[in-house]
Protein backbone atom coordinates (compact mmCIF):
# COMPACT_ATOMS: atom_id res chain seq x y z
CA UNK A 1 0.00 0.00 0.00
CA UNK A 2 1.21 3.58 -1.02
CA UNK A 3 1.62 6.01 1.86
CA UNK A 4 -0.74 8.82 1.40
CA UNK A 5 0.22 11.77 2.17
CA UNK A 6 -2.75 13.54 4.14
CA UNK A 7 -3.22 17.93 3.71
CA UNK A 8 -5.09 18.23 6.70
CA UNK A 9 -6.45 22.51 6.54
CA UNK A 10 -3.70 23.57 9.23
CA UNK A 11 -1.16 22.10 6.93
CA UNK A 12 -2.59 24.25 3.86
CA UNK A 13 -2.59 27.12 5.49
CA UNK A 14 0.94 26.64 7.26
CA UNK A 15 2.31 25.71 3.95
CA UNK A 16 0.77 29.12 2.69
CA UNK A 17 1.73 31.39 5.58
CA UNK A 18 5.61 29.95 4.77
CA UNK A 19 5.35 30.86 1.13
CA UNK A 20 3.68 34.18 2.23
CA UNK A 21 6.66 35.00 5.24
CA UNK A 22 9.24 34.14 1.92
CA UNK A 23 7.91 36.20 -0.33
CA UNK A 24 7.81 38.90 2.25
CA UNK A 25 11.34 38.43 3.53
CA UNK A 26 12.46 38.66 -0.28
CA UNK A 27 10.68 41.58 -0.71
CA UNK A 28 12.39 43.07 2.46
CA UNK A 29 15.70 42.76 1.72
CA UNK A 30 15.66 43.56 -2.14
CA UNK A 31 14.38 46.85 -0.53
CA UNK A 32 17.23 47.25 1.70
CA UNK A 33 19.59 45.95 -1.34
CA UNK A 34 18.03 48.38 -3.96
CA UNK A 35 18.17 51.46 -1.58
CA UNK A 36 21.81 50.54 -0.34
CA UNK A 37 22.92 50.71 -4.30
CA UNK A 38 21.33 53.73 -4.24
CA UNK A 39 22.64 55.48 -1.67
CA UNK A 40 26.24 53.85 -3.11
CA UNK A 41 25.44 55.13 -6.38
CA UNK A 42 24.42 58.75 -5.42
CA UNK A 43 27.63 58.88 -3.50
CA UNK A 44 29.54 57.78 -6.38
CA UNK A 45 27.97 60.29 -8.76
CA UNK A 46 28.77 62.95 -6.24
CA UNK A 47 32.25 62.35 -5.60
CA UNK A 48 32.19 62.22 -9.82
CA UNK A 49 30.76 65.85 -10.30
CA UNK A 50 32.12 67.58 -7.48
CA UNK A 51 35.07 70.03 -8.13
CA UNK A 52 37.51 71.89 -6.66
CA UNK A 53 36.16 75.07 -5.89
CA UNK A 54 37.55 77.74 -9.00
CA UNK A 55 35.30 80.58 -8.92
CA UNK A 56 38.29 82.69 -7.95
CA UNK A 57 37.36 86.11 -6.48
CA UNK A 58 34.01 86.92 -5.64
CA UNK A 59 33.03 91.05 -5.81
CA UNK A 60 30.47 91.26 -3.17
CA UNK A 61 31.09 93.24 -0.24
CA UNK A 62 29.75 91.67 3.31
CA UNK A 63 27.55 89.34 2.37
CA UNK A 64 29.61 86.16 3.10
CA UNK A 65 26.37 83.99 2.83
CA UNK A 66 26.29 84.82 -0.67
CA UNK A 67 29.64 84.34 -1.16
CA UNK A 68 29.39 80.67 0.78
CA UNK A 69 26.26 80.13 -1.83
CA UNK A 70 27.97 80.94 -4.95
CA UNK A 71 31.34 78.99 -4.30
CA UNK A 72 28.95 75.69 -3.49
CA UNK A 73 27.19 76.12 -6.52
CA UNK A 74 30.66 76.37 -7.90
CA UNK A 75 31.12 73.04 -6.98
CA UNK A 76 29.24 70.87 -9.22
CA UNK A 77 30.09 70.11 -12.87
CA UNK A 78 26.98 70.26 -14.57
CA UNK A 79 28.69 69.92 -17.46
CA UNK A 80 29.13 66.13 -16.31
CA UNK A 81 26.27 65.82 -14.79
CA UNK A 82 24.44 66.33 -18.27
CA UNK A 83 25.98 63.81 -19.98
CA UNK A 84 25.07 61.38 -17.33
CA UNK A 85 21.35 62.81 -17.75
CA UNK A 86 20.25 65.49 -19.60
CA UNK A 87 16.81 66.32 -17.56
CA UNK A 88 18.89 67.34 -14.53
CA UNK A 89 18.42 71.09 -13.58
CA UNK A 90 20.01 71.24 -10.44
CA UNK A 91 21.84 70.07 -7.14
CA UNK A 92 19.92 69.74 -3.66
CA UNK A 93 22.66 70.25 -1.13
CA UNK A 94 21.57 70.44 2.76
CA UNK A 95 24.72 69.55 4.77
CA UNK A 96 22.93 69.63 8.19
CA UNK A 97 20.57 67.09 6.80
CA UNK A 98 22.58 65.25 4.30
CA UNK A 99 21.00 65.93 1.77
CA UNK A 100 23.11 66.00 -1.39
CA UNK A 101 21.27 64.88 -4.78
CA UNK A 102 21.23 66.07 -7.87
CA UNK A 103 17.22 67.39 -9.13
CA UNK A 104 15.49 66.18 -12.12
CA UNK A 105 12.24 66.87 -13.89
CA UNK A 106 10.59 65.39 -16.58
CA UNK A 107 7.35 65.94 -18.73
CA UNK A 108 5.32 64.35 -15.94
CA UNK A 109 5.38 63.66 -12.24
CA UNK A 110 5.41 59.71 -12.67
CA UNK A 111 8.62 59.41 -14.11
CA UNK A 112 11.31 59.60 -11.92
CA UNK A 113 9.32 58.26 -9.17
CA UNK A 114 10.69 54.68 -9.70
CA UNK A 115 13.65 55.92 -12.07
CA UNK A 116 17.04 56.48 -10.32
CA UNK A 117 18.99 59.54 -12.10
CA UNK A 118 20.68 57.23 -14.51
CA UNK A 119 16.95 56.63 -15.93
CA UNK A 120 17.42 52.67 -14.27
CA UNK A 121 14.20 51.39 -12.58
CA UNK A 122 14.34 52.12 -8.75
CA UNK A 123 12.51 51.67 -5.63
CA UNK A 124 14.05 54.91 -4.20
CA UNK A 125 13.28 56.82 -7.30
CA UNK A 126 15.18 60.39 -7.58
CA UNK A 127 14.42 63.88 -6.61
CA UNK A 128 12.83 65.66 -9.29
CA UNK A 129 10.76 69.48 -10.16
CA UNK A 130 7.12 69.09 -10.55
CA UNK A 131 6.50 68.63 -14.57
CA UNK A 132 4.49 71.98 -14.37
CA UNK A 133 7.73 74.40 -12.85
CA UNK A 134 9.47 76.46 -15.39
CA UNK A 135 12.98 74.99 -13.74
CA UNK A 136 13.77 77.52 -10.89
CA UNK A 137 12.47 80.39 -12.78
CA UNK A 138 8.82 80.22 -10.84
CA UNK A 139 7.89 82.13 -7.94
CA UNK A 140 7.21 78.92 -6.12
CA UNK A 141 9.41 75.70 -7.17
CA UNK A 142 7.71 71.82 -6.43
CA UNK A 143 10.23 69.15 -5.65
CA UNK A 144 9.45 65.88 -4.75
CA UNK A 145 11.27 62.93 -3.00
CA UNK A 146 10.75 60.03 -0.99
CA UNK A 147 11.02 59.96 2.72
CA UNK A 148 13.09 56.74 3.15
CA UNK A 149 13.62 55.03 6.42
CA UNK A 150 16.72 54.82 5.99
CA UNK A 151 17.53 58.29 5.84
CA UNK A 152 18.50 59.23 2.73
CA UNK A 153 16.57 61.47 0.57
CA UNK A 154 14.03 63.60 2.19
CA UNK A 155 14.13 60.88 5.27
CA UNK A 156 15.81 63.51 7.97
CA UNK A 157 13.51 66.07 7.05
CA UNK A 158 11.29 65.96 9.66
CA UNK A 159 14.30 66.24 12.07
CA UNK A 160 13.66 70.71 11.60
CA UNK A 161 10.21 69.45 13.26
CA UNK A 162 11.25 67.76 15.99
CA UNK A 163 13.93 70.84 16.66
CA UNK A 164 16.87 68.54 15.93
CA UNK A 165 18.17 71.35 13.20
CA UNK A 166 18.74 74.65 14.06
CA UNK A 167 17.90 77.37 11.33
CA UNK A 168 21.86 78.70 10.13
CA UNK A 169 20.41 81.73 8.61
Amino acid sequence: MKNKIKLTKEKVIGIILSFILCCCLIYIGFWFYQTSLNKKRMKELENEVLVENNVGEINIEDDEETKRLVAERAKIDFDKLYEINKDIKGWLKIEALGISYPIAQYTDNQYYLKKDIYKQNSISGSIYLDYRNNGFEDINTVIYGHNMKNDTMFGKLDEILKGKVRNRC
